[in-house]
């Protein structure tokens, strides 16, 4: 892909009649587009009768796109299989887990596990790449679109079929199974994996093992089904594949996913009131794939289907949030959509231009978007953002593991990851990464693991010589209190993680109703959150707080340890927001970080650094306007103003810093 920041929509034109590309062109150019994302939906189009291929339309458009200098992102059309495909092939169709069969329409109503639908999709696949693989339009692929959105296991017979075997080949034996899940509980045991179930509704609750196990299959499964588009594509293609996250929705792996990509993508619909989350979306684009990372989707204003979710965004966010994902190590923002839908059940989503051809609300930020990136566009590539020297791990097993048993009944893990784990990070003005459990920790001062409840042995391997070696872990709450096959640990309450550590959980507890207070060595008293541990024995660990209330008042909320060169810092449950920031505060300014800002809540720093040029991406999302102390003076490139100290920003305002 050409090294430049690409200016992106989500494009239609088989929707429409093929006179108005031109049209269409001509107002891209007039916005500022370079590039455009096409045909995810058009299967039908493509194929309108099995084996019968029409491809002349989507030819013309990207000869059009090439012509007037617009690149193509050029996605397979798998997620909308096309009527005369369910008539013909019923077997395809997804069953959900009251066994209802989907019936045609909407989207994703198709089992990825079908190997009937897997033939038919390499076919189309093989077909459009053949055909488009050396376009000069095409500057990258898409696979599908936001795998397990709206619909994430099918439940039929063939699933049922593989997910036995899946089962087989991670236990061997079905003895290995039973030991490993402790089936006798409920009379659960199973004589052949043929009698596994899939986790349909029963009388009561499946055991959590298995419910665990289904969700890693389902997930391995869409892998599987993406690997396979993979392999056809990159026969007669030698641009650049993604997939397009939408991490809100489901349990699906990106770990897993991402491995097989060339550049990560992320579908970021930010309401200003969340605008944090969009900033862990970026952190943990940023460190996952070989290229910068696209944000493929995102709204100009507002969004919704057939009624809008919230009010239009002010003035200003959508340039400000398009300049900030490429300050953050983006190349590439599109947005959903182009021209509005004129049918279907999306026609109330912000665009960039109306049906009808006429500016939105959002036209406007979506031009001085385009006219600013010409001044910024070198010195992103020139000064990448550098490695943080903190980084938060996050995982999709550890969703799927509280999901499936989220230990008290306020616990939803992907609200609580945010708002109880990364914000309060987020918060101290540190800049951070996030890391799959995959990624390697070499290089980071701080690693801080909050709600990994199973932590598997590579992982905990890979953690010891980290900090044997010099780095700072923090093992945040609820981590490494099951195994990896969800169970509970039986030889301590945290496993090898606790042999590890060497200091003993003495208690572990729900906090619901009853407040649970925790005071803090450095004098202040705490709110304890969700699930606690307690320890003892410290010997020679440091205590950072103890419980003051029932049960376990008077013993060890959390301890510093000194384990080879580096420390380990272990909390035994999550605080209040306002003392679980200061409490990590007060971790990293002792670490004498290079990368902690003074800014008020709701601006950003980020820094950028390569071997001639420097500086910083400032920027305030919560459309109140901000302040931040400047750490080295430079010049604002989108302005030419000369900065220094502290600095005041208006709502939305970005500056792009190169220090001088």
């Amino acid at each position: 892909m050409e090294k430049k920041l690409h200016h992106s929509a989500a494009y239609y034109p088989e929707l429409w009649e093929l006179d108005q590309v031109d049209e269409d062109i001509a107002l891209m150019k007039q916005a500022g587009l370079n590039a455009v994302r096409i045909a995810e939906f058009a299967w039908s189009r493509m194929e309108p009768e099995l084996g019968k291929y029409e491809f002349d339309w989507l030819q013309l458009v990207l000869d059009r796109l090439h012509d007037s200098g617009i690149g193509a992102i050029l996605c397979t059309p798998t997620p909308t299989p096309p009527a005369w495909l369910s008539e013909t092939y019923p077997e395809i169709l997804l069953i959900n887990k009251l066994d209802r069969r989907m019936t045609h329409g909407s989207r994703r109503h198709y089992c990825y596990n079908s190997p009937t639908y897997r033939r038919l999709c390499a076919q189309i696949i093989e077909q459009l790449a053949r055909r488009f693989g050396r376009h000069p339009a095409v500057i990258g692929w898409q696979t599908d679109n936001e795998f397990f959105c709206h619909v994430e296991a099918c439940y039929c017979e063939t699933c049922k079929a593989m997910f036995q075997r899946w089962l087989k080949e991670k236990f061997g034996t079905i003895e290995n199974l039973n030991h490993t899940w402790g089936t006798h509980i409920w009379s659960e045991y199973y004589n052949r994996f043929e009698q596994v179930p899939l986790p349909v509704p029963t009388a009561t609750l499946h055991n959590c093992s298995l419910v665990t196990a289904f969700w890693q299959f389902a997930s391995q499964s869409m892998v599987n089904f993406q690997k396979e588009q993979l392999d056809v594509i990159r026969a007669h293609s030698d641009q650049p594949v993604t997939h397009n996250a939408m991490p809100p929705f489901h349990h699906l792996d990106y770990d897993d996913l991402f491995a097989d990509l060339d550049f990560g993508a992320i579908d970021a619909y930010i309401p200003v009131e969340k605008w944090w989350r969009a900033i862990y979306e970026f952190d943990w684009m940023r460190r996952k794939c070989s290229r910068p990372f696209w944000v493929m989707e995102t709204d100009t204003s507002w969004t919704g289907s057939v009624a809008s979710d919230n009010d239009p965004t002010p003035r200003g966010f959508t340039r400000m949030k398009g300049l900030t994902a490429y300050g953050m190590g983006g190349q590439g923002v599109s947005y959903w959509l182009w021209r509005q839908q004129r049918t279907g059940c999306e026609m109330n989503w912000s665009s960039v231009i109306t049906a009808w051809g006429k500016p939105t609300p959002g036209w406007d930020d979506v031009r001085t978007l385009s006219s600013a990136m010409p001044k910024v566009e070198a010195f992103l590539f020139d000064a990448p953002v550098p490695r943080a020297e903190v980084a938060i791990h996050y995982s999709n097993r550890s969703r799927i593991m509280l999901d499936v048993e989220p230990m008290t009944t306020d616990f939803k893990f992907y609200d609580t990851w945010f708002d109880d784990g990364y914000k309060p990070l987020f918060a101290t003005g540190v800049f951070r990464d996030v890391l799959f459990e995959s990624a390697l920790v070499d290089g980071y001062k701080i690693v801080y693991t909050p709600f990994l409840p199973a932590i598997d042995p590579a992982l905990l391997e890979k953690m010891k010589r980290y900090v044997e070696q010099g780095g700072t872990w923090i093992i945040g709450p609820m981590t490494g209190y099951r195994t990896p096959d969800h169970t509970v640990h039986t030889e301590a309450a945290l496993g090898a993680l606790e042999a590890f550590a060497g200091v003993p959980v003495v208690f572990s507890f729900p906090v619901n109703q009853q407040p649970v207070k925790v005071k803090l060595a450095h004098g202040a008293t705490a709110g304890a959150k969700h699930w606690a541990f307690s320890f003892g024995d410290l010997k020679d660990a440091r205590s950072l707080g103890e419980y003051t209330s029932h049960p376990a008042a008077g013993q060890c909320w959390g301890y510093e340890k000194t384990i080879g060169k580096g420390k380990l810092i272990h909390t035994g449950a999550g605080l209040d927001e306002s003392s679980q920031t200061h409490f990590l505060r007060i971790i990293l300014q002792s670490a004498a970080l290079a990368t902690l800002y003074d800014s008020t809540w709701g601006t950003t720093v980020v820094p950028r650094k390569g071997n001639s040029r420097q500086g910083f991406v400032i920027s305030n999302w919560d459309a109140k306007g901000g302040r931040v102390k400047l750490p080295h003076p430079g010049v604002d490139l989108l302005t030419g103003r000369s900065l220094s100290g502290e600095i005041r920003l208006e709502p939305c305002e970005v500056l792009i810093v190169e220090i001088k």
